[in-house]
């Protein structure tokens, strides 16, 4: 299995590739690659700006088709893996969990999409994708449909349920993303919190 990470997003609300963010004495993109590298050998970061990332030990690669957000992004990097099942993360979670990304590389089964969700919320920014994922995404993105969700019904899709994650992950830190100057604050009291 690879890992794709989504770092596309302008950080207009916090001016600045949210990815480089600080967090304690790291950047969110180091917190991240630091936890996955001991999980995946391919980690592949979907970015607009390759060079950014050009001196950590990852594959980069661009958006195929320019502009299209998340879906977009996701489309490039399941194109660009050479496995069949992805994890794909955002780029401004800082407090990736191994145990929990463990526990759904072990539920795939014949699953295209492992996807965690807490009542009606989910994750779609923290889920595993397969490449049979492709071409529902290609339909939808030439019809212009870019929520992360539009191909859902035409793929296999395992949910993990609040109660799993839960076991994990109490407070869902997991699934906390950096969008704006509270959230570094609140991000910087967490880390301070984590053994």
């Amino acid at each position: 299995m690879t890992s794709i990470i989504l770092a596309g997003g302008k950080g207009n609300r916090i001016g600045k590739e949210k990815a480089f963010i600080k967090i304690g004495n790291k950047t969110i993109i180091e917190r991240i690659i630091d936890v996955l590298s001991n999980l995946f050998e391919d980690i592949i970061v979907v970015a607009k700006n390759q060079e950014l990332y050009k001196d950590f030990n990852v594959k980069v690669t661009e958006d195929i088709i320019p502009n299209l957000g998340p879906l977009g992004g996701l489309y490039s990097g399941l194109l660009k893996s050479n496995t069949f099942h992805n994890l794909v993360l955002a780029s401004d979670m800082p407090f990736i969990n191994p145990s929990f990304v463990n526990y759904m590389k072990g539920k795939i089964d014949d699953y295209d999409i492992l996807i965690p969700a807490i009542d009606e919320r989910t994750e779609p920014l923290h889920a595993i994708y397969s490449k049979r994922c492709l071409e529902a995404i290609k339909n939808r993105l030439d019809k212009g449909l870019l929520s992360m969700q539009s191909f859902f019904s035409d793929v296999k899709v395992r949910y993990i349920l609040k109660e799993e994650i839960e076991s994990f992950d109490p407070n869902y830190r997991m699934f906390f993303n950096v969008n704006t100057k509270d959230d570094v604050e609140e991000a910087n009291r967490i880390v301070e919190e984590i053994p």
